[in-house]
């Protein structure tokens, strides 16, 4: 197997880590707590580094070792997030009598979440296909086009951390229920 698909094939294992990341992260963002997340990203991503650092150098596992640090990171990430959340959220811990889904509170989230969902998943199959025809041209112009993607990434960068913190507190003002707030 070639690297990409060595790198590839174990990143996926950790796509079960990386979202209940993610989505403890945004319920504690949600609830207010923006800093238990950044700090837990920020120790996985050092420990990532060091992970890195011993299976490729150390133990010389070269692509695969850098994507088992990935995922041995992303997972370290999960577990914390999630024990977090389950001794500081009450909301976050699962009882039995509240383990049931509540048909108005399900409407409402597709009705809000859809469409962000949608607009994700357009974008990404917009990128799919401009990396597409992209790859046609050669490394040279893939490589400019990467080093381009990045630079713009930092132009919009704020705006993503803008929009996440107004989404945090129009999601905190209508859960309150002070819609004039939002």
């Amino acid at each position: 197997m070639d690297d990409a698909t060595v790198f590839l094939t174990t990143l996926f294992i950790g796509i079960l880590p990386m979202s209940l990341y993610n989505g403890v992260s945004a319920i504690l963002r949600a609830l207010g707590n923006s800093i238990t997340p950044l700090v837990f990203l920020i120790f996985s991503s050092l420990m990532n580094i060091v992970l890195d650092f011993v299976f490729v150098v150390w133990m010389n596992y070269g692509v695969q070792g850098a994507a088992w640090a990935t995922v041995l990171s992303q997972v370290i990430a999960a577990i914390l997030c999630l024990y977090y959340a389950y001794k500081h959220v009450p909301y976050m811990r699962i009882e039995r009598q509240r383990f049931k889904i509540h048909k108005p509170l399900l409407k409402e989230m597709i009705r809000i979440g859809l469409p962000s969902g949608l607009q994700g998943a357009f974008i990404s199959i917009g990128n799919m296909a401009i990396q597409s025809l992209i790859n046609g041209f050669g490394a040279t112009v893939v490589a400019a086009y990467t080093a381009a993607s990045r630079i713009d990434s930092l132009t919009y960068q704020p705006g993503i951390a803008f929009g996440a913190a107004s989404s945090t507190f129009a999601a905190q003002n209508v859960g309150a229920g002070k819609l004039d707030r939002v």
